[in-house]
């Protein structure tokens, strides 16, 4: 479904992230959902990229909690921590209880915080799905 929704876009329509950022964020889910770590860094890395110089602090919050699982996933720690904290950042910005609260689920993939045995149960897997906002995709009338 995400691929068909994308396959809808043009690159005039990808700045328009409140339409297009649910469906490419999603795409990187259902890739580490399918165990595709691969695919979901390389598509998380272009998403980041692409949208590099955006100041605006949901879209950059919601990339970099993707690339945070995509990278606990991965077990990419130094990764994931970087990620976790631009999350931090971009989320603590906006002063949004429910964003700044999303932190929580992020933190606990850090098989770093408590006993092993805590961390075992939460270390993603790689059938790990990111939670991520829910997308109305529209179609042309």
């Amino acid at each position: 479904m995400c691929l068909r929704g994308l396959a809808q876009l043009t690159p005039e329509d990808r700045p328009f992230v409140a339409l297009f950022l649910s469906i490419e964020i999603e795409l990187v889910a259902s890739e580490l959902h399918g165990g595709d770590i691969p695919a979901a860094t390389a598509r998380v890395t272009e998403l980041l990229a692409y949208h590099e110089r955006s100041d605006n602090p949901l879209t950059r919050g919601r990339l970099h909690e993707i690339a945070a699982r995509v990278a606990a996933a991965a077990q990419d720690w130094p990764s994931y921590r970087h990620h976790l904290e631009e999350t931090r950042i971009w989320y603590r910005s906006t002063a949004t209880a429910a964003l700044v609260a999303r932190l929580t689920a992020i933190e606990a993939l850090d098989p770093s915080r408590g006993s092993d045995a805590a961390a075992k149960e939460r270390a993603p897997s790689a059938n790990a799905t990111a939670q991520v906002l829910p997308v109305r995709v529209l179609s042309p009338k």
